[in-house]
């Protein structure tokens, strides 16, 4: 019984703050249109003395219904919805931001792995080059020795034939020689 009376109560005085915040809620969107109504600022003087006290009026009951617990608690649930929605919100925005930074990580990579192939085939390329050279060297060099040694058994021939031939020479002026004393 006593549960049920203080549901009822609790219920009476929610719908209370509830009318009283729509009527906040009311006056404030009718300050905001007046403002938008208006295109001139008006002084104090030119603020009928009804509108004024209405005015006065308003911001009183305002007042009251801020110092109301009822209406404290909503603000204070609004400012939290507010400040877990602004939370929630930088959450996001640094999870965006770190997957943004790890795709440029990504990237970055991609791009230092292009960069070593390209520079590992630059270097097979050379190898291959100055094998080639090497080669092409190596076959030049063979060449020569085979020029030089060709070169030296003509030297040797012509050279053994000139021998040969002065062996010759010596023999027949020896014979010459035999012949004439005989």
């Amino acid at each position: 019984m006593q549960r049920t009376v203080l549901a009822e109560q609790k219920t009476q005085s929610l719908a209370a703050s509830m009318a009283r915040r729509q009527r906040i809620v009311e006056n404030d969107e009718k300050k905001v249109m007046e403002k938008k109504n208006n295109t001139q600022t008006r002084t104090f003087k030119d603020v009928p003395k009804k509108d004024r006290v209405e005015n006065m009026l308003t911001k009183a009951l305002d007042k009251l219904d801020e110092d109301d617990d009822d209406v404290k608690v909503m603000n204070q649930k609004c400012l939290q919805a507010r400040v877990l929605a602004i939370r929630n919100q930088q959450l996001e925005e640094n999870k965006q931001l770190e997957r943004d930074w790890v795709d440029e990580q990504k990237k970055l990579d991609l791009m230092m792995e292009l960069e070593r192939l390209k520079a590992l085939q630059e270097m097979d390329s050379k190898a291959e080059h100055r094998k080639v050279v090497e080669h092409h060297g190596c076959s030049k060099i063979i060449d020569q020795i085979k020029e030089r040694e060709v070169e030296r058994l003509r030297h040797e021939e012509i050279l053994e034939k000139e021998r040969l031939q002065m062996r010759k020479n010596i023999e027949q002026q020896k014979e010459a020689e035999l012949k004439q004393m005989i």
